[in-house]
Formats: structure tokens, sequence, C-alpha cells
């Protein structure tokens, strides 16, 4: 199987009549006609949608009694923290399901709930509940458990807990829903089949700061902590989470990078530190790249406690051995995945042509990286992942997938094959008894089969418009910072420069796997320093300094305190007529 092509795509001009109900909301910013067309590409054609798009302190989040069961949770809730009853946060080992417990935790801490965390380990116990766990807290003499980012799926756990051992269990939860949800003292997610929310894209972590603000709202409050050191956690979860960065999601992410550029929290302190990052420059692409994957980190290859204990720490000193501990986990984790992403691109590159899903399996596999994996697996042949760790008698797996299949859906179908699942309709992880791997393969190759078309397996590059090289300057930097946070759901701008010529190249990176490329415009006399990860390949072409068009995003190159603008060169090509 070869690689994906990539299909260029340049996107439309606004119409006239847009274009100019847009200006009116972007006034005499510089590269307005730009910035325009950036709007218009992600669907914002009204003056009032774009006011509200670029606008940070006038925008507002929605009610977070709009939410079914609300109302009903925080009763339970205020009633927990008045009577002194123990409450467990109980949350997913991911970098959402770890800030979303630090959010609960640490607000009804300071609002006098006596409130403990319980994130279960991923390979001892899997996602979820589980009934070890809740016999566990029935023990310590919990009454009250408050699931996040986990819980929807978890019918027979719920009743267990319910019934059993007579606790209640408020659920928050936001991945997709089953046919029969479990029987809840509340479910809190705008994924319930008769949900009244009206954005349904909120995270785990989002929907714990709506409790908070549930609660606050009901006249709890919190001493010692500000809503900023919650707000915080929330940015850093969403983005983590790949959350669509619009509605109540943008809101929530920009008021949090406001705080992450000046964390009271150690812990932060102490993982910018060891990731040696300037905290003035905390973006979006600083969560994604640098902050949760060392929050990942733990939960992939041992217990996520270490990172959630990182988050909560209030001493510089241990905070700073909690950092470095999650530094080293980070580079083994990264290890482990280039030699799975190794293994399995060989073996996916042998498989046949017409193969509508991929799904590879193996005992050397590491059930805590086989997602990044799948996701590497993803962008190299555009094609359904599923990449699964071979255990006795039970494996687990991880799902990527392209916009034409909801994965999710997929895993409903073949329900019956596996032993539990979850996710989203471009994610999920599941567990299946490892005789019905052969199975399972059939059953999930035959669905994408009926679903999946040979357009289906064309990477698209969607071009925003066309900037050439000159036109790269700071003043360009800072009108498109008018845009951000940028991540799913607004996708930072891409751009098309044409016939520009390769100056000189050169490897770069440990393995010399990426490429830093100068390049200039022969008729417009701009240059431009680029890189590209991951292309070496590219060098034999490059280094002929042919004429190339090229798409590119762009960057700011930081170093010794002095910064330069440079492109991201996401493909290239032959220079076109």
């Amino acid at each position: 199987m070869r690689s994906a092509t990539k299909r260029w795509h340049l996107l439309p001009e606004a119409p006239p009549e847009v274009a100019a109900e847009l200006i009116c909301a972007l006034g005499d910013l510089p590269y307005a006609p730009l910035l325009v067309q950036m709007l218009y590409n992600r669907k914002i054609i009204t003056a009032d949608a774009a006011a509200a798009f670029l606008s940070l302190d006038g925008a507002a989040l929605n009610d977070p009694f709009m939410f079914l069961d609300m109302d009903k949770a925080t009763v339970r809730i205020i009633d927990a923290v008045s009577s002194g009853e123990r409450i467990a946060i109980y949350g997913d080992y991911d970098a959402d399901g770890i800030t979303a417990t630090a959010v609960l935790v640490r607000a009804l801490t300071a609002m006098g709930a006596i409130v403990e965390p319980y994130i279960p380990h991923r390979t001892l116990e899997g996602y979820g509940m589980n009934l070890d766990a809740i016999g566990k807290l029935a023990e310590r003499g919990v009454g009250l458990i408050i699931t996040v980012d986990c819980g929807i799926s978890n019918l027979k756990e719920v009743g267990e807990a319910m019934q059993r051992y007579d606790m209640d269990v408020i659920i928050t939860d936001h991945h997709r829903a089953p046919r029969e949800l479990p029987p809840a003292y509340a479910l809190i997610s705008a994924r319930r089949p008769d949900n009244t929310y009206p954005f349904l894209e909120l995270t785990g972590v989002g929907i714990a700061y709506q409790i908070v603000r549930a609660l606050s709202k009901r006249g709890l409050t919190m001493q010692g902590v500000q809503p900023r050191d919650l707000i915080e956690l929330v940015a850093i979860g969403t983005v983590a989470d790949m959350a669509p960065l619009h509605g109540d999601n943008r809101i929530l992410v920009q008021h949090g990078l406001r705080s992450l550029r000046s964390t009271r929290s150690p812990g932060l302190q102490a993982l910018y530190s060891v990731a040696r990052t300037n905290r003035d420059n905390v973006d979006a692409g600083t969560i994604g790249f640098i902050i949760a994957p060392r929050l990942n980190a733990a939960g992939r290859l041992e217990s996520a406690m270490a990172s959630y204990k990182l988050l909560m720490c209030e001493d510089m000193l241990e905070s700073t051995r909690l950092a470095g501990d999650l530094e080293l986990r980070n580079r083994e984790r990264q290890q482990l995945t280039s030699a799975i992403v190794a293994d399995a691109m060989t073996r996916a590159a042998a498989l046949p042509e017409d193969t509508p899903l991929i799904l590879l399996h193996s005992r050397d596999w590491n059930a805590g990286v086989v997602g990044l994996a799948a996701a590497r697996l993803l962008e190299e042949f555009h094609r359904p992942v599923l990449i699964i760790e071979e255990g006795e008698p039970m494996s687990k797996g991880s799902a990527r997938s392209i916009s034409a299949f909801n994965v999710t859906a997929a895993l409903t179908e073949v329900s019956h094959l596996l032993s539990r699942f979850g996710g989203h309709a471009a994610a999920a992880g599941f567990s299946v008894e490892t005789a019905r791997l052969g199975e399972l393969g059939n059953a999930l190759r035959a669905i994408a089969a009926t679903k999946l078309s040979g357009e289906d397996f064309h990477s698209e590059l969607r071009i925003d418009a066309e900037v050439p090289i000159d036109r790269l300057t700071p003043t360009l930097l800072q009108a498109l910072e008018w845009l951000a946070p940028y991540g799913m759901g607004n996708p930072a701008p891409t751009f098309i420069a044409r016939h520009v010529r390769v100056a000189d190249t050169k490897l770069m990176g440990k393995d010399r796997q990426h490429l830093r490329i100068n390049l200039n415009d022969p008729v417009r006399l701009g240059h431009a320093q680029a890189v590209a990860w991951r292309r070496a390949e590219w060098l034999p072409f490059l280094e002929t300094k042919p004429l190339i068009d090229v798409i590119y995003q762009v960057e700011k190159n930081e170093w010794n305190g002095s910064f330069t603008i440079q492109m991201n060169v996401k493909d290239i090509r032959p220079a076109q007529a």
C-alpha cells in the first residue's frame, strides 16, 4: 500500500457581498482582506458572527443549567458538602480526564468538601469505571461518585455502585452515548439523546468547569482558589483532547491561555522549565505539542496519578521532581512510539492497495502508545487505522479515522465482538478477546468497504489563500493572532506561495529526518526560511534547486530572546504554470 495522495484545494474567494459585511467587523485591522478570507473559510459570514469570533472579553459561556440534570446534580453535591459526605472524582487517564479531575477536586475542596481523586491505571484497570475500584471507594466511605470524561458507557458498574453499595453516581461525560444509558443519579452530557445544551463539543474538563460555575451560582464559594486557576486547566484538557475550538471551547481556551502565560501553579511552572518553554508565548500549539504529551506520558506507561499530582502540587521543589519524572516518561514514550510506528508502517505498506481499513496487532506493542502510532499511520495512508496490543486472553487497541468514516459508529456495529469500547467519530479505544481479532478485522473491513470509496483515501490540503513569501512580515503574524487559538475546528491558516526557488537545503534533527530550506522569490524578490518536518525524502529533488509551489503555515521561530518568521512546509510540487 502506498502513501496517500495529497490533493491541493485552494478555497474559493469570499463573495463580494460577504466580504463587504465582514470588513465592517474588522475595521482598520492590518491585512483585513486576508482576514476576511480566513473568516469566510471558517463559515463565518456575518459581521455579528465575526465580531463574536474575534472578541474575547465580550463572549459568554452558555448557562451551565442548560444541561439536563445540572440542577439535580448541584443540589446533590451541595448536600454532600454541607453534610461532610465523602466525594470521589473518578476520572480518565488522559489529559482531559486528568485536568477534569484536578478542576473538580480543587474547586470542591476550596468549597469545603471532603473529596478524593480516583484515576484508573490504563494497563491494570482499563478505561472507565470498574467494579474493583467502586468496591474500594465504598470501603473508604465514599457516598457520592462524580465521573469526569467517562462513565456514560458503564451501565453495569453504575448499577452496582447505586444498588449494591448504596452510592449515588453523577456521570459527566462527552463521549458517544450508548443505546441504553446507565441508571445514574444524574447524567450531564450533551451527547445524551434528550440533550438541551446548545453546544455539543465541550470536553470532560469543560463540563467539569460548568459544574463549578453552577455550584457558584447556587451559592458555594471557593476559598483560596480563583477561576483563573481552573480555567488554565480547562484550556489544557480541551486542546489536548482535540476538541473543536469554537463556541464555548474557544472562549475557555482563550481565557485559559491568558492564565497559562502567568500561571500561579508550581506544577505548570516546573513543566515549562523542564520543557524549556517560555511562558510568555504559550499558545494552543504549546499545549498540543509540549504540555499535553508530557501529561499523557504518565498514563500511557504507568499511572496517570503522577500527572495529577503535578497539577495539584503547591511545592516548587516537589513540582520540579515530578516534572522531571514526566520528562523521562515522555522520552520513553517517544522511543516506544517510534519503534511501533516503524514496525506498523512496514506492515501497512505490504497490504493490498484496495485495503479500506488498516488493522494491525502485535504482542510487542504497548497499549499505552498504540493510539499515537494509529495517528501516524492515519496521516500517512489516510484511511481508518486500528493498532492493537495483542494480549492473552484480551487485547487492547486504539482507532483513528478519517472524516468519511465514523469509527465509533463502526465499533458499535460490531459491539458483539468487543468486551468494551468508547470514543468519538475520529478516535476510539476498545478491548477485544484475542481469539476474535481475525473476526473483528474482517467485520470492520467489510463495513469500511461499504462506506468508503477510492476518493475517500486521498487526503486534501485545504489552502486558505495565496500569500507570496515577501508578505511574511511581523504585521502578518500580528494579524493572524486575531484568529487564534488554532486547533481542531479552527485550523492554523494554510497558504500557497507559487514559483519560489530553492536556494539551499539542510538535513536536521537527531535522526536527520527533517529539512531546513531557504527559499527565494525571483520575481517579487522575497526570501524566507522554511522547515519541513519528517520530509527528508524530499532532499534529492530539492537539491536540484528547482522552482516549486509550496503549501505552508506561518510560524514564529524564537531563539535567545529574538524571533524570525519561518514557513512550516506541508507539501511541495514543481511550479505549475
